[in-house]
């Protein structure tokens, strides 16, 4: 059974300081994950009608500002010390619904190119696991949650939806170029971020703009002969059918309560009628246990009730927490490793 925990910087903060030096692919592989979670390798810049500045201050404020023609937008983000890696949005770039005529231009002049050279050499190294960069968030998730903020962004649609629409439009072409250039690269399968979640947002909206969004990035990665993933850590229950009827090819890092509402042994069956991979399954503070056997048992009872699906994949329900102990890492690869599919 394949074994795909999500480690990132944040969680290596938290192990032993032997650990602190180890470079995070390396980390990864270290820690015995069949995946290697790579960054993008689309370099994204934007033409001389954009001024982008930005700023970072001592105290963790990250400032961007971006001047065009038609005005001027800025944002900023703040690095706290329970985050460090990721900021925290402060200030949101769409504040008011004229801003987005100025993000539509930003988006119209950005510049894409292929950013191979360092994947190349990744997959090169790590030649017997999956190498997988990442792509952007579609632009529906992009606008609620990164650039407008929820409460603000359901005032703009219900006031102008064809506004919103627009953006989105606008983005998704954007972002399918982005995609081709991603699929171009020698990598076999990548993961899109979308923490997907009926959470925080409709069944409608997840249906009408999210999922034919990804379908896109999937028909692309499929005309060039590659895999997408999903990441999907939030409450899924139900859509899980639609999900399962998508084009992509899978979803990983999926949630257990609380933090999710997956049925595991029903998602795989759904995802198995598909030809769809569904990854991940430990509650991600699990890792953070001091009781190292309570944790091993528990686990494999699950893995061992998912043995029966040979898609499902042993791995986190989003990250691997800050805390995660390197004993109970390496519980879950052995049980992975010792699970053989029924």
């Amino acid at each position: 059974m394949p074994y795909t925990p999500c480690i990132d910087n944040y969680m290596k903060s938290g192990l032993p300081q032997k650990y602190q030096s180890v470079e995070i692919k390396e980390l990864q592989k270290l820690m015995g994950s069949d995946l290697i979670r790579y960054p993008s390798c689309v370099k994204v810049s934007f033409d001389d009608t954009v001024k982008h500045t930005h700023t970072e201050s001592a105290d963790g404020i990250i400032s961007d500002v971006y001047e065009t023609p038609l005005g001027t937008l800025k944002e900023e983000h703040k690095l706290i010390p329970e985050s460090p890696h990721i900021p925290f949005p402060t200030e949101y770039l769409i504040k008011k619904a004229s801003d987005l005529k100025i993000l539509n231009y930003l988006l119209q002049h950005k510049i894409l190119e292929p950013d191979y050279e360092d994947l190349e050499a990744t997959i090169k190294k790590f030649d017997d696991v999956m190498i997988a960069p990442a792509i952007d968030d579609t632009p529906y998730v992009q606008l609620y949650t990164k650039y407008i903020g929820v409460e603000n962004f359901v005032y703009m649609y219900f006031e102008d939806p064809p506004a919103i629409e627009e953006t989105m439009q606008i983005w998704q072409e954007v972002n399918n170029k982005a995609v081709e250039i991603a699929a171009s690269s020698p990598a076999e399968v990548f993961i899109c971020y979308e923490n997907t979640n009926t959470g925080h947002s409709s069944t409608e909206w997840i249906e009408q703009y999210e999922l034919p969004a990804l379908n896109d990035y999937a028909n692309i990665m499929h005309a060039k002969g590659k895999k997408l993933l999903i990441h999907m850590c939030g409450k899924l229950n139900m859509v899980i059918d639609k999900i399962a009827e998508s084009e992509f090819d899978g979803i990983i890092d999926v949630s257990p309560a609380p933090t999710g509402d997956c049925n595991f042994t029903e998602a795989a069956g759904k995802m198995a009628k598909h030809s769809k991979i569904i990854a991940g399954g430990i509650e991600c503070n699990a890792y953070a246990s001091d009781d190292n056997q309570k944790f091993t048992k528990d686990v494999n009872l699950f893995a061992r009730q998912l043995s029966p699906y040979k898609n499902f994949w042993l791995g986190s329900g989003d990250a691997v927490p800050l805390g995660a102990t390197v004993e109970n890492l390496a519980s879950a690869r052995e049980i992975a490793g010792n699970i053989k599919f029924s």
